[in-house]
């Protein structure tokens, strides 16, 4: 709750009033593209490193679309098989 609230004040960065969050969200989104990120008070972008980069872009999808499901397994760990049989009414 607190870095909630915290992100949530109004900062004024290169001249205009906008959130913490839209802050990081705009950071977070412009790195994930092009592997640069403009801090507030920079003049000049910076440039992260692939492995900087693979890992804020694995973070992304994990937040956007969730971490990856683990398959089911059944006993001793095997992979869980399913079977379905449809019936139709003259069966």
């Amino acid at each position: 709750m607190i870095l909630e609230t915290a992100l949530g004040k109004t900062f004024e960065v290169d001249g205009k009033k906008i959130s913490g969050k839209r802050v990081i969200a705009d950071m977070v989104s412009k790195a994930a593209v092009t592997g640069r990120v403009k801090f507030p008070g920079d003049t000049e972008d910076s440039v992260i490193s692939v492995k900087d980069w693979i890992g804020l872009v694995q973070w992304v999808y994990e937040r956007i679309d969730g971490k990856p499901k683990q398959p089911l397994t059944g006993e001793g760990d095997e992979p869980l098989h399913i079977f379905v049989s449809l019936r139709t009414a003259d069966d």
